[in-house]
């Protein structure tokens, strides 16, 4: 575990962005390079904070029961150096590398592969990335206020086909929020699942102090928010001579992309957002808030 803090700029913006991209798994023939790129040069860009939420690379190598030699093309170092070039793209703004499954579990047989990329990085750019261990408590300083986060790769997985559309929704968003409930924090966020998921919090105003004003501010009276960020990861590709095992097993389709967190001033969070490949926007969730 870890336990960090960050400080978000705003300049003269009311609102900021922080990032949250996850399993990459490059070197996988799924790997969409396009997408990811695209993501990287936005964050660069735009000069925003993003965290990588483990599994950067795929990490399957010829002993492990997983491994196929028609979707795993290219060597572990490979892989790692490949990785290095992807995080040096936007290294000045990334906050830190979780841990995945992926790495951890290749990391037993040949060292600690995200701390090997994290020296990469710093080796080639001169920008030290921090390595968020497999969890991170993580202490989100804003101009007016702070917010506390609770970010971990995890082991969930929300495969819910029976019902409607809705019920589904619903189900997978309780199974996120009771998998999170003994971790203290306004943000919760996992990764590992491939999936999209953002379960917004139930916020009631209420009168409080910042600074020396009073003022109504909404406050979480139910879970706060909780994520599972979505892949880099193509299941279904086209161009695919055999399809892989997400494929033959029939896995959702699901959206390639980030979730996007936006910051007040004070740390209140009014909204997180689903974004594409592009930069556009798929959706925004905000909280139900009570009066």
């Amino acid at each position: 575990m870890r336990i960090v803090e960050r400080n978000l700029e705003f300049g003269k913006s009311k609102t900021a962005n922080v990032n949250f991209t996850a399993c990459w798994h490059i070197g996988h023939q799924a790997m969409h390079e396009e997408g990811l790129d695209l993501m990287l040069k936005g964050f660069k860009k735009k000069k925003e904070p993003w965290v990588q939420m483990g599994d950067v690379i795929e990490a399957i190598m010829p002993y492990d029961p997983r491994f196929a030699v028609d979707e795993h093309k290219v060597t572990l170092n490979n892989e790692i150096e490949c990785a290095t070039d992807k995080v040096s793209m936007a290294a000045e703004t990334c906050w830190g590398i979780l841990v995945g499954n992926h790495e951890a579990k290749a990391s037993r047989q040949v060292g600690d592969i995200t701390e090997t990329i994290c020296n990469g990085v710093k080796r080639g750019t001169g920008v030290q990335i921090e390595h968020l261990s497999n969890t991170c408590f993580m202490d989100i300083v804003c101009p007016d206020g702070s917010s506390k986060g609770f970010f971990a790769h995890g082991a969930m997985t929300a495969n819910y086909r029976s019902g409607d559309a809705g019920k589904i929704e619903e189900n997978r968003k309780t199974k996120l929020r009771n998998y999170l409930r003994k971790f203290e924090a306004d943000l919760k966020g996992i990764a590992h699942g491939h999936r999209e998921i953002i379960a917004e919090p139930m916020d009631e105003e209420k009168l409080g102090v910042r600074g020396d004003k009073s003022k109504r501010r909404p406050v979480a009276v139910i879970e706060p928010w909780c994520f599972a960020a979505p892949s880099m990861f193509k299941v279904y590709d086209e161009g695919a001579s055999m399809g892989n095992y997400a494929e033959m097993q029939l896995y959702d389709p699901t959206d390639l992309g980030w979730i996007q967190v936006v910051y007040e001033r004070d740390g209140y969070i009014p909204c997180i957002r689903l974004m594409l490949e592009d930069g556009s926007v798929k959706k925004e969730i905000v909280p139900r808030i009570v009066s």
